[in-house]
């Protein structure tokens, strides 16, 4: 199907299981622009709860789709 893609790196992640590589992709780097902003902010502890939090905020809204 994806013929530059290897096999195992299609089938790896669950994102890509449910939706094509290119929309997996724009979300990792959605989540990635989001998350800048908490490495400058705050603390290592509340970065990785304000990271976690968007991180699932997102993934419900892609099973709701």
């Amino acid at each position: 199907m994806f013929g530059s893609l290897p096999d195992a790196y299609y089938y790896d992640s669950l994102l890509m299981r449910k939706y094509n590589w290119i929309w997996t992709n724009i979300l990792i780097s959605l989540l990635a622009i989001a998350a800048a902003p908490c490495l400058f902010s705050a603390g290592f502890q509340t970065m990785v709860k304000r990271f976690l939090r968007l991180l699932f905020f997102f993934l419900e809204r892609l099973d709701r789709i």
